[in-house]
């Protein structure tokens, strides 16, 4: 399958803060494709989606090489390492044309479908972590389209003060965490119904953080007496070998 590789990785190792970060990326490449299909964003919003998208495959290109790198067998995860190879590759029409440009947009689609099929089996592996992975990745998600709603109804409206991308994040990142510096804030009606919403997702987010966190390190000590006693076990195996082996030498 299109994810074993991946998937026997994370069932060894877990998954890691890196990991997350590239499949965070993926998604966000998923929605910035379907914004540019969709949407009639305007010539400066696009160049700055082209500079996030040349940082985002520079990630994606480290982490293809450090997979290859680790790749016991460099010919079998070829076989599918391909894919990610050739999505690490800027969108930018320059290196795509027409229908090369729609068959790169499918590999870059595929590449989120494996990390999110690794994501998700372990999501249902460990329920702790796993709510708090769907946490960030809820966050992030939440952080990047309320940035790109509130800037759009703001960037127009009369006496508005958020007009740029540095606006809009600073005044998302403000409001989800409840901070309101009230140095940016929103003047239309629909971009005051995104701050509520994102208000009330904010308080929601951090008070299910503090749960999961406080959960996570009231499960930690009822760990340690089990790691403990499989290790007596072990010894008790061990000494019971070595008084076999003593017998049977006496």
């Amino acid at each position: 399958m299109i994810h074993q590789a991946n998937k026997s990785e994370l069932t060894r190792e877990g998954i890691g803060f890196f990991d997350l970060f590239v499949f965070l990326l993926s998604l966000y490449v998923i929605a910035e494709l379907v914004a540019e299909s969709l949407l009639d964003l305007d010539r400066e919003l696009l160049k700055l989606l082209q500079k996030i998208d040349f940082a985002v495959c520079l990630i994606f290109l480290y982490d293809f090489a450090l997979r290859f790198i680790k790749a016991p067998n460099k010919l079998k995860f070829m076989r599918w390492g391909w894919i990610d190879l050739v999505s690490s590759i800027p969108a930018w029409n320059g290196f795509f044309v027409g229908r090369a440009l729609r068959i790169f947009r499918l590999l870059r689609l595929i590449r989120a479908y494996r990390s999110f099929q690794s994501l998700i089996s372990h999501l249902f592996k460990n329920v702790p972590q796993g709510t708090l992975t769907s946490l960030i990745i809820v966050t992030f998600f939440l952080i990047l389209f309320s940035s790109i709603a509130v800037l759009s109804f703001e960037r127009d409206s009369p006496g508005s003060n958020i007009r740029s991308a540095g606006d809009a994040l600073w005044w998302t990142m403000t409001t989800i965490t409840t901070v309101g510096y009230g140095d940016h804030y929103p003047v239309s009606l629909e971009g005051r119904i995104v701050a509520v919403l994102l208000m009330v997702a904010g308080a929601g987010i951090f008070g299910t953080f503090t749960a999961v966190v406080s959960s996570m390190f009231i499960r930690t000590p009822k760990k340690v007496p089990a790691e403990i006693e499989e290790q007596l076990v072990e010894i008790r195996q061990l000494l019971e070998e070595l008084k076999a082996q003593k017998q049977q030498k006496g």
